[in-house]
């Protein structure tokens, strides 16, 4: 899952994981439009959407998680952020743990990096 720091869609490529800041924090309830997230689920000619419950993370939470999705390892991220890799590994636990209380199965980096999709938290193409 590597790609280029800062490849946000409509952001400055410039921009790595230490300025995710003045991002927009989201995953909270919305999508960055307002809207509650949804999938469209296909059941035989019926189209429905199914919404998901999110769990509320903090802007910091929000900016460790898209970090450590588009890094390697923690160690990464933990220099990226100047803090130490055990610090990344606490929000993390506690990422997952806010995932877990409201239903939504996050226990390995292949399904944050859904939860994340899911919630507009990240998009495919940063990825």
């Amino acid at each position: 899952m590597r790609t280029t720091e800062g490849s946000r869609p409509g952001g400055d490529p410039s921009r790595g994981c230490a300025e995710l800041d003045a991002a927009p924090a989201r995953g909270g309830g919305t999508t960055a439009s307002g809207r509650p997230a949804a999938t469209v689920i296909r059941t035989g000619t019926t189209v429905r959407s199914r919404d998901y419950q999110r769990p509320t993370l903090s802007h910091r939470e929000i900016e460790v998680l898209r970090c450590w999705l588009l890094s390697d390892s923690k160690t990464e991220v933990s220099g990226k952020l100047h803090v130490a890799p055990g610090t990344i590994k606490s929000h993390l636990h506690r990422i997952r743990g806010k995932y877990e209380a409201v239903g939504r199965n996050a226990g390995t980096k292949a399904s944050l990096v859904a939860r994340a999709l899911q919630d507009g938290i990240l998009s495919l193409e940063e990825l």
